[in-house]
């Protein structure tokens, strides 16, 4: 009699622990799938912060004026070449000339960036971050000797993704192109009710073996 009803609460015991264990990973199963849904849509670093740099510098260019010649000169930045070969793209498309590196003489653009970066945010949802791409650019032309601030444009990307997304789709090509990605927030599950689950089932086997050996 005793040991019938130690095997029923044993295995009320453990059925309570696989519902609670299917529950968790049902959860996780469902966050992973609507991501994959998303997949197609959500663009790389490296593409959104080199799109955002062409339009910066696109509008110094415009708010320039009429340069044919100049020096480009990019303030100190991690990705300085980055944005200088873009620069210099740009003024090839316009058909401006800029002088070897280290020329100061005559006309110069100088291209200040703030803030080119991409960082992440922790979310209400453990496998889930917010990616936040900023690109913040400034310049200044020097013609015949007087300087003029150019207006600027911040612009900014943010995209909620999940984890195995956000690595996906950054590069560490540039330093602007990849962050560092938070640590996963605690829930109740992993702090309190798994530990708990964990520690009845080998407490039940336990109480099992002593059963058995009793019997």
């Amino acid at each position: 009699m005793i040991g019938d009803m130690i095997m029923r609460n044993i295995l009320r015991v453990l059925t309570t622990a696989v519902v609670m264990m299917l529950s968790t990973v049902a959860a996780q199963a469902t966050v992973t799938d609507s991501s994959a849904l998303r997949r197609d849509t959500i663009l790389s670093t490296v593409d959104i912060v080199r799109g955002y740099l062409v339009r910066s510098i696109d509008q110094l260019y415009d708010n320039a004026g009429s340069l044919d010649t100049i020096s480009l000169l990019v303030n100190i930045h991690p990705d300085q070449y980055f944005i200088r070969s873009i620069a210099l793209d740009r003024a090839g498309r316009r058909n401006v000339v800029v002088a070897e590196s280290g020329d100061t003489s005559g006309n110069r653009l100088v291209i200040v960036p703030h803030d080119v970066s991409t960082i992440y945010r922790a979310t209400d949802e453990r496998d889930t971050v917010e990616r936040i791409i900023t690109v913040d650019v400034g310049g200044m032309t020097v013609v015949d000797g007087v300087e003029r601030t150019l207006p600027q444009r911040t612009f900014r990307d943010v995209t909620r993704m999940s984890r195995e997304e956000a690595s996906r789709t950054e590069s560490t090509q540039h330093r602007s192109t990849h962050g560092t990605m938070p640590a996963r927030p605690t829930s109740l599950w992993s702090d309190i009710v798994e530990p708990v689950v964990f520690v009845a089932a080998a407490v039940v086997t336990v109480v099992l073996l002593f059963t058995v050996r009793s019997q």
